[in-house]
């Protein structure tokens, strides 16, 4: 079968036999908009599931609340500074945000609390 399918240009996996592989299916994890995966090239996929398992157990418990609130307000700030020259400005702003603020208190903003920060950050553009 993968010799047919690789003279049709089509990729393959196979699953016990990683060196004949074309790609290899991550361990995934999704919430919201997070994804995670981990590989490990076909090598150990077990391990890979459970250094997934381990990964998503250190997740705060509303990490995609603090995902998508992060969304909203980029969505606000590209709002108020669209232009190209303005990306540094408005990245440096989004970066200090999420480095400055915990998970938890990003989850729990509300779309009033979002809207003022993004009256906020344009208040501040020259």
């Amino acid at each position: 079968v993968g010799e047919e399918c690789r003279r049709r240009r089509i990729p393959v996996s196979c699953a016990d036999v990683p060196h004949l592989c074309d790609f290899w299916f991550a361990a995934q994890h999704r919430d919201g908009p997070l994804q995670l995966a981990v590989s490990t090239n076909g090598c150990g996929p077990k391990i890979g599931s459970l250094l997934r398992h381990r990964l998503v157990s250190t997740l705060p418990a509303n990490v995609a609340g603090a995902l998508e609130n992060v969304g909203r307000l980029r969505v606000l700030v590209r709002e108020a500074a669209p232009a190209p020259e303005q990306s540094r400005r408005r990245m440096r702003w989004m970066i200090e945000l999420c480095e400055r603020v915990p998970l938890e208190d990003l989850a729990s903003l509300t779309e009033e609390q979002l809207r003022q920060m993004g009256e906020r950050f344009a208040a501040q553009l020259p």
